[in-house]
């Protein structure tokens, strides 16, 4: 199935080492990815064509807020296989508390990071990482061209805190990184306690 015409995740900007990296990516039951900035669900469609094609696989998505074209481009795969709800409209530090009550799912396989700019970035990440089970993939998307100047400072400087923790699997115009530690100094607990302590 092609990947959907409108919108700017297009055919061409998948990167080829998804080809590489994700479609091979080992699996002991069914894989669960994530997607912090949907956009027109142009990677989720590739994913859910390419890796996620067991039958218990599933695709979640959240974004502020989950576009129609999104929504539209994700309807082929069922509510049950392709899941995605809007981000709260909230300050930064409490993401954490709306997925804790709304989203108990802890253990996925593959969380892919799309953000516009550094407050979303750190608030994705620090989530991101706190759900990826241990042996899963982080990619963060856009983080090294010129225009996503600011987010490889902020991916950088997370990263430096888990030294050890985790092994880079391709670094381009995206980072992928594997997950090979855990790191209880970096919950998002920490971090909105950190929030709320400086308000």
């Amino acid at each position: 199935m092609p990947i959907p015409e409108t919108g700017v995740f297009t055919a061409a900007a998948i990167p080829p080492t998804w080809d590489e990296h994700l479609v091979t990516l080992p699996r002991s039951g069914p894989l669960n990815c994530l997607e912090f900035g949907v956009g027109d669900a142009r990677s989720a469609c590739w994913l859910l064509d390419n890796l996620l094609v067991l039958e218990d696989d599933r695709y979640f998505g959240l974004d502020k807020p989950v576009s129609e074209q999104a929504r539209r481009n994700l309807s082929r795969f069922g509510g049950e296989k392709a899941r995605v709800q809007d981000l709260p409209e909230q300050a930064f530090g409490t993401l954490w508390l709306w997925w804790s009550k709304d989203w108990p799912l802890r253990d996925f396989d593959l969380v892919h990071v799309s953000a516009r700019d550094k407050k979303t970035c750190q608030e994705y990440t620090r989530v991101a990482w706190f759900v990826l089970r241990t042996g899963g993939t982080l990619i963060w998307d856009h983080v090294y061209p010129r225009r996503g100047a600011g987010l490889s400072a902020v991916v950088d400087e997370f990263l430096e805190g888990l030294s050890g923790q985790w092994e880079v699997m391709f670094r381009k115009v995206q980072l992928a990184i594997r997950k090979t530690g855990e790191s209880s100094t970096c919950s998002p607990e920490s971090g909105l306690q950190s929030e709320l302590s400086s308000r």
